[in-house]
């Protein structure tokens, strides 16, 4: 997060979404000795971490405004934005 703070324009804006657990508070980090194999089961092979509520907050903490985009669900239908997932999407500006 703070890479991309980092590395977009003064005055850009970026979009970011990414899966949460649904009813986590915090974000999951895995322990720094636990192997890749065992990360890619429980996050996926394409993340290493599981993002809970605070996502926003850590968004904001890196230097982002950060605004919620709500969706209907119709929307969320047509985007297949999953329910399980509560697949969020944030508009941030720098």
């Amino acid at each position: 997060m703070a890479e991309s703070f980092r590395v977009l324009k003064k005055g850009g804006a970026a979009f970011f979404s990414v899966p949460m657990e649904v009813g986590t508070p915090d974000t999951w980090e895995p322990p720094a000795t636990m192997p890749k194999e065992e990360i890619d089961r429980i996050c996926g092979w394409d993340h290493v971490r599981l993002y809970g509520e605070d996502f926003a907050t850590r968004l904001s903490n890196a230097g982002f405004k950060v605004s919620p985009i709500a969706f209907s669900p119709e929307e969320k239908a047509k985007y297949r934005l999953s329910e399980e997932r509560d697949e969020k999407v944030y508009f941030l500006q720098k």
